[in-house]
């Protein structure tokens, strides 16, 4: 059991997200990102990444949550 101070917050703390399911530095960003805005190609112009490897790190992130599409991901933060 992990035990973590929640705090009302626009994003997750990166931290606590890898903490609580692994996740890399770069993947706890992109959920961060997803958080405030669900669009992957926005996020991709915003952050100057390209779409591809966003979508790598998406499928990794809803791999290691358990879940199956960014909805339950959202609903889960």
């Amino acid at each position: 059991m992990v035990a973590v101070k929640v705090e009302r917050r626009r994003t997750p703390w990166p931290e606590s997200l890898h903490r609580l399911f692994d996740l890399t530095p770069a993947e706890a960003r992109l959920v961060g990102e997803l958080v405030v805005d669900d669009a992957l190609p926005e996020i991709a112009d915003r952050t100057g990444l390209s779409h591809h490897p966003l979508r790598a790190q998406l499928r990794s992130v809803l791999a290691k949550t358990g879940v199956h599409r960014q909805a339950e991901l959202l609903q889960l933060l």
